[in-house]
């Protein structure tokens, strides 16, 4: 019972393991990503490009960019793009035509293989594998990877006639060809362009056996040995055992047909012929000399290079570098590197590798000067001048009609939209003076009330919804009049005042409460005038006084209409005299305009 458990506890062990690992490769494959990227010539002169990007038959998609290339993230399907060149003043100068490119689709490839023994062809090695192949391409590469030794040969598929172009790594394939094996284990591998690739079960490769193809050409028996046998005479006996004659006969036949040579036989011998790979050039390249200051030819973008090098062929690569950046330019060479002609080259110092097919290369100890060929020089610098001038005169009429557009748009608006307020305010009104304690004007001033008059100016600086701050001016003006039988006093009081407002709203851009600080000089200027009681001898004395004074205010103020406004409230003053001091209470009412 004990080991019925264990066995059952072992089986969902095993089970849980396989799951999990089914699960991390299929996250694994989600996850692989593969780069996406197009890229297109760029522009010395342009500040940016616009991509215009649409899958056959689609919407397009547009994309600005300061690079000279744009990296995409988008699912299988034929697409098309095109790139609009801007230049330094943000207009689209020239756009390229439509170019068409094809997002395939990347898969793993699945490996059956129906035998897992084979034998190799003849002398030569040669090996051919059924096998059936899906998700793969004809561009998929094939090797064989020896179990023990890890040595490779590569191989080529044979793809199914019915597969064709489907989008991606689709394909089938039934067969595999190798050249050059050897016997032993081997595993067969295939690699998708995508990167994906997948593994058989090892396969045991043997020797060949001798087997020989070949056709038999069967002879005739000659025409005197049938002759002979017709003309023999029958013996006395086989007319009465006539069966016994026969198989004498038939005995007899098969023994002189064994007794004479066997006629040569006609051999065929099938032959499967499968041309072999380039042979890779495993010689090391090496420079001899090159011309280190090249300059560019008339297209200025091209040059050709003197060089010479030594074990090198057509097939090898001869290329331009960076160090400083990395950057590489492609040549194409001649027999022996005589010259090289470098397409699409720009300024600078370079240095010159040649790589053979077989991976070896070789780098020139000189630097390679690329430079401006010097009879192109004085039309470039020509045409650069034309064109900047060009592009000044382009860039002041532009600005003279922005300047333009800019004096027709505020015409307009002012026409369109009425003037707008300053909130500067000036205010005249009245009120009521009263002296309130000390008593010192009532030395100056018989009456108890007195009429008055005010003016102010100030400005709403600072302005918010629901309150508002500002700063400005403010005067007030009674009279003080006294007298007895023997003298008369006529004064006048006056004050010059700065302010400090601070409003808060009722109702927004309409009635507010004010409160308003005063500080500064108020004067005092007294006549008075003698009498001798009735004889009409008069005599006068006038003077003047200054007194500092602050004020408080508290208001209702009210704009009723744009251009109009109203107030009403009460202002306390503070008169500092000479060993005195004295209030006033004045309610006074204003309106005035609004600028």
């Amino acid at each position: 019972m004990e080991s019925k458990k264990r066995q059952l506890l072992k089986t969902l062990f095993l089970t849980l393991i396989l799951i999990f690992s089914s699960i991390n490769n299929v996250v694994f494959s989600a996850d692989k990503k593969f780069p996406q990227k197009i890229k297109w010539k760029t522009d010395p002169n342009a500040l940016e490009y616009k991509v215009e990007l649409r899958k056959i038959g689609g919407k397009s998609t547009f994309t600005k960019t300061t690079g000279s290339y744009m990296e995409l993230s988008l699912p299988a399907g034929d697409y098309e793009y095109r790139v609009y060149v801007y230049d330094i003043l943000g207009r689209e100068s020239s756009v390229s035509a439509w170019k068409k490119f094809t997002i395939l689709k990347a898969a793993e490839p699945e490996i059956s293989v129906q035998e897992e023994k084979s034998r190799l062809e003849k002398s030569e090695s040669d090996l051919s594998i059924d096998v059936a192949i899906s998700s793969v391409t004809r561009e998929s590469t094939v090797e064989l990877v020896n179990v023990k030794t890890n040595e490779k040969v590569k191989g080529t598929l044979q793809i199914e006639k019915t597969s064709g172009k489907s989008g991606g790594e689709t394909e089938r394939a039934t067969g595999i060809t190798f050249q050059s094996v050897e016997s032993g284990e081997w595993k067969i591998r295939i690699t998708n362009p995508s990167g994906l690739s997948s593994e058989s079960v090892p396969i045991r490769i043997v020797e060949p056996e001798p087997v020989i193809v070949a056709e038999e050409i069967q002879t005739e028996i000659p025409k005197e040995q049938k002759e002979e046998q017709k003309e023999e005479p029958k013996k006395p006996n086989e007319e009465i055992q006539p069966e016994i004659q026969q198989n004498e006969i038939a005995e007899k036949t098969e023994a002189e047909q064994k007794q004479k040579p066997e006629p040569e036989k006609e051999i065929v011998i099938v032959e499967k012929f499968i041309e072999p790979e380039p042979k890779l050039d495993e010689r090391q390249p090496k420079f001899i000399d090159n011309e280190t200051e090249p300059t560019f030819l008339e297209d200025g973008r091209s040059f050709t290079l003197k060089v010479d090098a030594d074990k090198v062929s057509e097939e090898s690569v001869v290329e331009l570098f960076d160090e400083k950046t990395g950057e590489t330019v492609r040549g194409k060479i001649t027999v022996r590197a005589v010259k090289v002609t470098f397409p699409e080259t720009r300024e600078g110092n370079w240095k010159l590798r040649i790589t053979n097919t077989g991976g070896k290369s070789d780098t020139a100890k000189n630097i390679v000067a690329v430079g401006e060929n010097p009879a192109n020089r004085e039309e470039r610098i020509r045409s650069e001048e034309e064109a900047r001038l060009r592009a000044e005169e382009e860039a002041r009429r532009i600005a003279e009609e922005e300047e333009k557009r800019r004096i027709e748009e505020e015409k307009r608006r002012k026409k369109l939209e009425p003037y707008k307020c300053k909130d500067i305010f000036f205010m005249v009104g009245g009120g009521i003076g009263a002296k309130i304690y000390d008593g010192t004007l009532t030395d100056y001033d018989s009456s108890a009330l007195d009429l008055t008059a005010n003016a102010q100016i100030f400005y709403l600086a600072w302005k918010w919804k629901w309150q508002r701050l500002g700063f400005g001016l403010s005067s007030s003006y009674f009279t003080l009049d006294s007298g007895t039988s023997y003298y008369e006093t006529n004064s006048r009081f006056i004050t010059a005042l700065a302010n400090g407002i601070y409003q808060v709203a009722i109702v927004p851009e309409k009635e507010f409460i004010q409160a308003t600080v005063k500080a500064g000089p108020s004067f005092l200027m007294r006549k008075i005038s003698f009498s001798d009681n009735g004889y009409g001898n008069t005599q006068e004395d006038s003077s003047f006084f200054g007194y500092p004074t602050v004020g408080l205010g508290l208001s209702f103020f009210v704009i009723p209409m744009k251009f109009f406004a109203f107030e009403v409230g009460v202002d306390y003053t503070h008169v500092f005299m000479n060993g005195f001091k004295t209030g006033i209470i004045e309610p006074r009412i204003a309106i005035g305009l609004r600028l």
